[in-house]
C-alpha cells in the first residue's frame, strides 16, 4: 500500500515538473508477491492498480508511452504450478489494463 500511494503521490507531480515528450514504463512483475526476487509483494491486484496509475497519469498528460516487460521469476519454475500462472498472468495484465485505458476494453 505504501508503495501505491508514493506512487500516486509523487507521479502526476513528476509529469506536471518535467513535462516529458515520451515516458518508457518498465513494467516488470517482479514486485508480485509471488516473485522469488522481489521484496515488494504486491499483490496482482495491486500490480494492476500501479499499471492503471501510470497509464491513466500519463494519458492524462497527452504524453505517448512505451511500456516494455522485466521480472517475474516465480516461485516455481513448474508451468502447472499457481505461481508459475500467477506470475504469467499479471505479465498479461500489463497489457489488458493498458488496453482497458487507452482502448476502453479489457
Amino acid at each position: 500500500q505504501e508503495y501505491l500511494e508514493t506512487l500516486s503521490l509523487y507521479l502526476p507531480e513528476l509529469m506536471h515538473r518535467v513535462r516529458p515528450n515520451l515516458v518508457f514504463f518498465q513494467a516488470g512483475v517482479d514486485p508480485h508477491e509471488q516473485d522469488r526476487l522481489g521484496r515488494l509483494v504486491l499483490s496482482r491486484a495491486g500490480l494492476r492498480e500501479r499499471n492503471r496509475l501510470v497509464y491513466n497519469t500519463v494519458r492524462a498528460h497527452g504524453v505517448k508511452l512505451v511500456v516494455t516487460m522485466g521480472g517475474g521469476y516465480p516461485n516455481s519454475s513448474d508451468e502447472a504450478s499457481a505461481a508459475f500462472d500467477t506470475i504469467m498472468q499479471a505479465h498479461a495484465d500489463v497489457y489488458r489494463d493498458m488496453a482497458e485505458v487507452y482502448y476502453g476494453r479489457p
